[in-house]
């Protein structure tokens, strides 16, 4: 168990010092002490959790291996598991997302960011709330607490600071604002979500409680601006109309969204064979996805090997695409406007990608030295099961498969 430091002085600390310490293998504040919370201070007080540090707890949880799998359905079990466990304790809690932080996330990670926004979008009801501001610094994020009144805020402090750079720095001028503005901070790492009580590591606020302060800008925070103004400015026009109304995905929401990104990929990566090897897998994943052709057990148990190089070219291909993804849907997921995502099924955001099935069907391949849709039972023409555009792209990729 990690010690607490007494002596710590948080007036003392200038404005860019980081609040974790980068020397502590857990990454957490010398001063921090492990308690029970929710004891000690009642199960109705309320609390915020920082929304990209609640991604980062998922990535990072020693049971999902991201890198190697790619599993979103395994992502949000682990997040889905952890609200579900703080609700049953009667928490009461806001998960709080700054729109600014969308560009500090890359490839497939920001694409299950953006996931994990719908996700909670659709599902959070009662007790629990999901709020999408700004920045730390804004006008709408300082309405917020003084509406909301947490009693404490919880953060993440990742244990590979150097590849997150972004977001790691974004997390800790967060924690240390809020704790200037006499907030309270709960750290996820570690977290004990037991029977009757929450226990973790926390770090009491020193000063009476002043939001203002959370408003005071640095030269660093100024500068986050105006990446965010030029991220407002990527052309994703050639992904077309991404569909969040039910009439529009004919075929499954997120079959129709993987295509559109695979086309403009290969658009924009010009049409190399390795590439267009690497698409049709993940389209084909997609397929069998679509198609519920393997059970989520008969998934778990794909033990195809492949190659590293081919691996790589996969997650490069994942990478790309969920970027491309990202960024389409980015605009709607923030926005104040809830029919927009309510009718996108649930069981397609949380079962977006798996890379245990794309290395089956990419095994499948090297195996065969090629492959056929009668091997998967899809003998039919696919444009009479999906959109037309969706259709004909797919057998555009497949006749040459």
């Amino acid at each position: 168990t990690m010690e607490a430091s007494e002596g710590f002085d948080f007036e003392a600390v200038d404005e860019d010092t980081e609040f974790a310490t980068s020397d502590d293998s857990q990454q957490i504040s010398e001063n921090a002490r492990f308690i029970t919370v929710l004891s000690d201070f009642g199960e109705l007080e309320k609390f915020v959790i920082e929304g990209d540090s609640l991604v980062l707890w998922v990535l990072e949880n020693q049971r999902l291996d991201w890198n190697n799998s790619k599993n979103t359905l395994h992502a949000f079990y682990l997040l889905e598991k952890f609200l579900f466990e703080l609700l049953s304790r009667n928490s009461y809690f806001a998960v709080v997302f700054f729109r600014t932080n969308d560009w500090k996330w890359s490839g497939a990670e920001r694409l299950l960011r953006n996931l994990i926004i719908l996700l909670l979008k659709q599902n959070l009801v009662g007790c629990a709330s999901l709020c999408c501001v700004e920045s730390p610094i804004s006008s709408d994020w300082l309405g917020f607490l003084g509406k909301f009144q947490p009693a404490f805020i919880s953060v993440y402090s990742p244990s590979k600071p150097d590849e997150k750079e972004a977001i790691c720095k974004h997390i800790s001028k967060f924690s240390h604002r809020v704790h200037l503005a006499g907030i309270s901070i709960l750290y996820l790492n570690e977290i004990q979500i037991l029977d009757s009580s929450v226990r973790g590591f926390w770090v009491e606020a020193r000063n009476q409680q002043d939001y203002s302060v959370l408003l005071a800008s640095s030269k660093t925070d100024e500068g986050e601006g105006e990446t965010c103004a030029q991220l407002s400015s990527i052309d994703v026009s050639d992904l077309g109309t991404i569909p969040f109304r039910s009439e529009d995905f004919q075929c499954g929401w997120r079959l129709k969204l993987v295509c559109h990104g695979c086309r403009s990929w290969i658009a924009r990566a010009g049409c190399q064979n390795e590439k267009l090897s690497v698409a049709k897998i993940l389209l084909l994943h997609c397929v069998l996805l679509e198609r519920d052709v393997f059970s989520v057990s008969e998934r778990c148990s794909f033990s195809g090997e492949i190659s590293s190089t081919l691996w790589t070219s996969i997650v490069e291909c994942v990478d790309a695409i969920g970027q491309l993804i990202g960024d389409a849907i980015h605009p709607a997921l923030t926005s104040d406007t809830e029919d927009t995502v309510k009718e996108i099924p649930t069981k397609e955001v949380i079962d977006f990608l798996d890379g245990r099935l794309m290395a089956m069907i990419a095994a499948k391949i090297n195996a065969m030295g090629s492959i056929t849709l009668k091997e998967f039972g899809l003998a039919e023409n696919l444009s009479t099961f999906f959109a037309r555009d969706v259709g004909f792209l797919l057998q555009q990729f497949f006749d040459c498969f």
